[in-house]
C-alpha cells in the first residue's frame, strides 16, 4: 500500500506532465519558426537584400529571446519530472527528442548562414576595393577650373 499514490499526488503528477508537455510543444513550435526564419534569412543573404536581412535578424533576436525564456521554465520542470518519473514518460521523451533534433538543425543552419554571410561580406569588401579611385595629392590650383598665368615680365 506504500506504493499507492494519493489523489493529490496523482493530480500533481498529471499537472506536471501537462505543463511540461505544453512548454515542450511551445518550444518545438518556436524552433520550427526559427528554422523557417533561417531559411528566409539565407535567401536574403544570397540575394544581398540588406533590408530583408535586417528584418530577419531582428525577428531572430525575438525568437531566441522567447526560446531562452521557455528554456528557463522547462529546466526546473524537467528536474521535477525526472524526480517523479525516473523511468520517463513516452510522450515527453518523444517531445524532448524532437526538440533536440530541431535544436541541432537550427544550430547547423545558423552556422551555414554565418559562413555564407562572411563570404558575402568578403565579396563586398573586394568589390569596394576595386571601386576605389586612387587618391592623388591635391594642389592649391586643383579645384580651379580656369587656367591662371602670372606675367612675370612686367
Amino acid at each position: 500500500m506504500a506504493d499507492m499514490l494519493t489523489m493529490e499526488e496523482l493530480d500533481a503528477r498529471v499537472a506536471l506532465l501537462r505543463r511540461l508537455r505544453d512548454y515542450l510543444v511551445k518550444q518545438r513550435e518556436r524552433l520550427v519558426d526559427y528554422l523557417e526564419l533561417l531559411e528566409r534569412e539565407e535567401e536574403a543573404i544570397t540575394s544581398e537584400d540588406v533590408e530583408r536581412l535586417h528584418i530577419h535578424v531582428e525577428m531572430e533576436h525575438r525568437i531566441l529571446k522567447d526560446l531562452f525564456s521557455l528554456q528557463r521554465v522547462i529546466v526546473p520542470l524537467k528536474e521535477m519530472y525526472r524526480a517523479m518519473y525516473p523511468t520517463g514518460h513516452r510522450e515527453i521523451e518523444q517531445l524532448e527528442r524532437s526538440v533536440g533534433d530541431l535544436t541541432r538543425k537550427a544550430f547547423a543552419h545558423n552556422e551555414e548562414n554565418r559562413k555564407l554571410l562572411q563570404l558575402q561580406m568578403a565579396s563586398l569588401k573586394e568589390r569596394i576595393e576595386a571601386l576605389r579611385i586612387p587618391q592623388f595629392r591635391k594642389t592649391l590650383f586643383a579645384s580651379s577650373q580656369t587656367s591662371h598665368s602670372v606675367d612675370i615680365f612686367t
